[in-house]
């Protein structure tokens, strides 16, 4: 019996240790515009943990690559700070053992054309979470796929000058979690990393005082809030596929992800505190152009988002891009996978509403091909669902695609989506396995009063906590959605 087969059945209950790390310093630069010499991202999982002093965390950073999708030669690993020490274990990976506080490691990957890059990473050791104490709530806890965030408040009760300068701004905030069942420890160990963490950032505070009562309230989110404070500060960038031409950022099969790709890379040190995780859309195009008034989170999100590609933060902070599995499946499913199998028993109630499959009857789009053509095409929905000319019309423009084959094919998926059955919410007890962009696979399920659903595969769109640290519990509520590729499934 798995993990997640035992939700409902076992004694469950948490213990959340909270630790504040240091406030980042963000560097912000825009390099000339020339041919682009690619250098790599270095990827280490966990970037933020904690274990007792003594207790030990391997740090792997394996994952690391440079543009598209190629592995790095060698990793170098070194402390920077703190009591700790570590091993350098000569397969990517590092072994840290925690010392009391706050331990800072580096690592060093080079590809083979001798680039580099560096990351850092940070283990606390403790009997418990250096800002434990003084946190009495958590609220407000969600994630959106639409806005590509999470989110929290954090109360504090008590000092904590000693631990943040200007009330928690740009500090690293780490909620690890020990789930028991039935009074067995267990973290859930996921990719690297364990599953049992959170990872936001401090953006700003309010400070409540009356009479002899006080608190303050970190508004966390994850740092992507960063990323849009640059908005104008690049100017135009122009990237342009082929040899040098005055003004534009060259490279050869230039595709839309690139430039993803390069302005999180070479515009500012993000990348060596968060990772930073772009799929190969192989998609090529001649020239793409950032707007000068776009900050970095916008020119990224648009650059996958032209062409179906969805960029989002997942609970650890990390960045990640992949092709949209609501229109590009098979792309996905080769990414990334189902995350689970579930059935009806898994969920503690569920809100279902059952939608008409003949919403949208076909979609008019424009779209512009790797040659700087302009097509423009008509798709309709899928005769599954629908009688003739019945359903709305929609206009889509300012898309990129490889060929008009493509584009109605992306088109068809897409219409599939916009017309599934099944939305709503599913209320689980404490997990963390299901984050926005997840995809899951469900059985039957069989309300009391109506038809069956039979929606197969659902989508996450969104979720929400709600803690409750007396008790030790909490629950979650998925925002859901089925999603099929053609044929439906």
């Amino acid at each position: 019996m798995t993990d997640q087969d035992t939700l409902l059945k076992r004694w469950q209950y948490f213990i959340a240790q909270f630790v504040v790390f240091p406030a980042i310093s963000w560097d912000y630069t825009v390099p000339s515009p020339g041919a682009i010499t690619w250098q790599p991202f270095c990827l280490i999982s966990p970037r933020y943990a904690h274990t007792s002093i003594g207790g030990t965390v391997t740090l792997y950073a394996t994952d690391s690559y440079t543009r598209p999708t190629t592995a790095v030669s060698s990793y170098a690993w070194a402390k920077v700070s703190g009591a700790g020490s570590i091993v350098d274990n000569l397969d990517g990976t590092c072994t840290v053992t925690a010392g009391d506080g706050v331990t800072k490691v580096s690592c060093t990957v080079t590809d083979a054309a001798s680039e580099t890059a560096v990351g850092y990473a940070f283990v606390h050791g403790g009997s418990s979470g250096n800002f434990t104490a003084i946190v009495s709530e958590v609220s407000q806890f969600s994630g959106d796929l639409d806005t590509g965030e999470f989110k929290a408040d954090v109360t504090l009760r008590g000092a904590y000058s000693g631990l943040v300068s200007n009330d928690g701004r740009d500090h690293v905030i780490l909620m690890h979690v020990t789930h028991y069942w039935d009074g067995v420890a267990d973290t859930f160990g996921g990719y690297k990393r364990d599953n049992n963490t959170f990872v936001l950032m401090c953006r700003d505070s309010e400070i409540y005082e009356e009479a002899e009562s006080y608190y303050t309230v970190l508004h966390l989110e994850a740092p992507s809030y960063i990323l849009k404070q640059t908005g104008g500060g690049t100017g135009e960038m122009k990237f342009k596929s082929g040899g040098a031409v005055a003004g534009y950022y060259t490279t050869a099969d230039l595709t839309p992800n690139d430039a993803a790709y390069y302005v999180l890379r070479e515009t500012m040190n993000y990348h060596e505190y968060f990772n930073v995780s772009l799929w190969n859309n192989t998609m090529t195009i001649d020239n793409f152009n950032i707007r000068a008034d776009t900050s970095i989170w916008d020119a990224c999100r648009d650059s996958h988002g032209w062409n179906f590609g969805i960029l989002y933060m997942n609970r650890w902070g990390n960045l990640n891009g992949k092709p949209d599995p609501r229109v590009r499946y098979d792309e996905w499913e080769a990414i990334a996978g189902s995350v689970g199998d579930y059935t009806e028993a898994h969920l503690m109630a569920y809100d279902i509403q059952r939608l008409r499959t003949d919403r949208i009857g076909g979609a008019k789009i424009q779209a512009i091909l790797p040659d700087m053509t302009i097509v423009d095409t008509s798709v309709s929905a899928p005769g599954t669902y629908y009688t003739a000319n019945y359903g709305q019309d929609i206009r889509m423009t300012g898309l990129l695609a490889d060929s008009a084959a493509t584009l109605s094919y992306w088109m068809e998926q897409h219409l599939y989506y916009l017309n599934t059955e099944y939305q709503g919410t599913f209320k689980m007890a404490m997990g963390h396995e299901l984050n926005p962009g997840d995809v899951f696979d469900m059985g039957d399920i069989t309300p009391t009063i109506a038809d069956t659903i039979t929606g197969s595969k659902w989508f996450v769109l969104g979720v929400s906590y709600r803690f409750d640290f007396e008790q030790g519990t909490w629950l979650r509520d998925l925002k859901v959605t089925t999603i099929a590729k053609a044929p439906l499934e």
